[in-house]
This record gives C-alpha cells, sequence and structure tokens, in this order.
C-alpha cells in the first residue's frame, strides 16, 4: 500500500523527513520535539519545582568549559581530558532534563485529574497540594 508522503522538520538538522518512508526512524527526531516542549514548559512556568532549581544552579556551577587553557568550572576544579568534561556535563544536562521531564508529567497527570473533577475539587487538591509545600 502506497502512503502519500508526510513531511516533518527534523529540528537538529532542519531537514525535510518522510515519516511514511519504511527507512524512516523518528526516535531521534520525536526525543527532540520532547525535550523542546519540556524545557519550554519549564521556562514559562512561573512556580519552579525547587529540586529542579537546585539541579540548575548545580550544572551552572558544576559543568567543565574551558578557562585558561585549561577545563575547570566555577568551583575551581579542573580534569585532564575533555572525554571525563564531556561525560561529567552530560550527566548534569541529564539530571537537569530528568527533572524537568517529572515536572512536566505531573502538570499532565494534575491536568488529566482536573478533567474528571468538579471545579471544587479542583481546587481543594491544589490547595491541599499547595499547603504541603509550604510545611
Amino acid at each position: 500500500m502506497n502512503k502519500k508522503p508526510f513531511y516533518i522538520t527534523n529540528p537538529t538538522t532542519g531537514e525535510l523527513e518522510n515519516t511514511n518512508d519504511p527507512n524512516w526512524t523518528g526516535k531521534p527526531q520525536t526525543n527532540a520535539l520532547a525535550n523542546k516542549i519540556v524545557n519550554k514548559s519549564y521556562q514559562q512556568t512561573k512556580n519552579k519545582n525547587p529540586f529542579t532549581q537546585s539541579a540548575e544552579i548545580a550544572k551552572d556551577l558544576l559543568s567543565f568549559e574551558m578557562k585558561d587553557g585549561f577545563l575547570g568550572n566555577k568551583d575551581n576544579k579542573r580534569v585532564d581530558t575533555v572525554k571525563e568534561a564531556l561525560e561529567h556535563n552530560d550527566a548534569l544536562d541529564k539530571n537537569v532534563l530528568d527533572h524537568k521531564k517529572d515536572d512536566y508529567l505531573k502538570l499532565i497527570e494534575s491536568n488529566k485529574l482536573a478533567e474528571r473533577e468538579s471545579p471544587k475539587q479542583t481546587w481543594n487538591r491544589l490547595d491541599a497540594n499547595e499547603k504541603k509545600k509550604t510545611t
């Protein structure tokens, strides 16, 4: 069965990809789009999760970059090889992204609950959650 080609833009390369092509593997493209949605949602959130904020701060302080010909971070730690620095930076990036994904999944779950509840039930549930956060 011949399907019409359906093209989407790959966010990493900017090229058009035919999703109906039997050789098309959309996983990297799907992950890139999912990460983009999660990051945008996090940027627009007014009340950010403190654990996610601390993971971002840790990433800023502990990620390695080239300074004066050496690989160092803001904590004045140095590494010998670029491979070590990349592995460390990738782990920090993954940690922050995992926190953001968890926050986004909680938001989606909360929205699903709100569709089934009455406005009063939703209000009481969200109010109870806010009280838990402050205590």
